[in-house]
């Protein structure tokens, strides 16, 4: 019976394995940002920007 048992769970790890191998998972978007200035102090305006990329395959 343990056998058994250790069999079963061996074919289902083997098959659950590298049925996850086979996935690609690439990023399709990019984001960056920018501050200026890097330091503000009380009562200084700043700029934050923000850049976003769609990549397609």
């Amino acid at each position: 019976m343990k056998k058994v048992v250790f069999t079963l769970f061996l074919l289902f790890f083997f098959i659950s394995s590298t049925a996850f191998a086979d996935t690609e998972i690439s990023p399709t978007v990019a984001v960056s940002y920018s501050v200026e200035p890097q330091a503000l102090l009380p009562g200084d305006i700043g700029t934050v920007t923000f850049e976003m990329q769609k990549y397609t395959s």
